[in-house]
C-alpha cells in the first residue's frame, strides 16, 4: 500500500518545515553557537527523490535542501483487521553547496545536526497511526563536482511504523 508511504513522507516533511522548531530555526541557532555561515538557515524542504545531477541540469536548486523521500513499504499484518500494520523507510537527503571545498562538510554537519535534533524531539506518535521511535543512520558522501562548484550530501535514513 504505497498510502502509507506518501502519507508518512508528507507528515516528515511538515515536522521539517515547522516554522517553529522545524530545521530552518535549529540552522540558525546552530549557526550562531559554531560560528557557521547563516545562509545555510534557509534550507528548503522538498518531497522529491532526484539526484543532484539531475536537479543541477534542470535548473537552478536551491541550496542546502532536504529532500524528504520514501524508499520502501513493509506490509507485515503485524495486527489483526488492519489492512495496513508495517513499516515505512523513509529518507532525508541533505544536499549542500559552497564554492570552495573548506567551508562545505562544517556546512553539511550543521544542517545534518540540525535535521536530527528535529527528529529527536519529534519522537513517539505521528497523526494518521504512526509511529517514530527516535532511531535513524547517516550516511555521509564524499564531495564532488556540482552546484555551485562543488556538492556534498548525507542521507539519514529512518523507519516509522504505520497502522492504517
Amino acid at each position: 500500500m504505497a498510502q502509507a508511504g506518501y502519507r508518512a513522507v508528507r507528515e516528515l516533511v511538515s515536522i521539517l518545515a515547522e516554522p517553529a522548531g522545524g530545521v530552518e530555526q535549529e540552522l540558525l541557532e546552530i549557526a550562531h553557537s559554531r560560528g557557521v555561515d547563516a545562509h545555510a538557515a534557509a534550507a528548503s524542504v522538498i518531497q522529491q527523490n532526484a539526484s543532484p545531477e539531475l536537479l543541477d541540469k534542470t535548473g537552478l536548486p536551491t541550496y542546502p535542501a532536504l529532500h524528504v523521500s520514501c524508499e520502501r513499504v513493509s506490509n507485515e499484518l503485524r495486527e489483526k483487521f488492519r489492512s495496513f500494520s508495517g513499516t515505512v523507510g523513509l529518507a532525508i537527503e541533505v544536499r549542500v553547496t559552497h564554492d570552495r571545498l573548506e567551508g562545505l562538510e562544517e556546512q553539511l554537519h550543521a544542517c545534518v545536526d540540525a535535521v536530527t535534533a528535529v527528529l529527536d524531539r519529534n519522537r513517539g506518535t505521528w497523526p494518521q497511526g504512526m509511529f517514530f521511535s527516535g532511531a535513524y543512520e547517516v550516511a555521509f558522501s564524499a564531495a564532488k563536482r556540482g552546484g555551485r562548484n562543488y556538492v556534498q550530501t548525507a542521507r539519514v535514513r529512518l523507519s516509522v511504523d504505520v497502522s492504517m
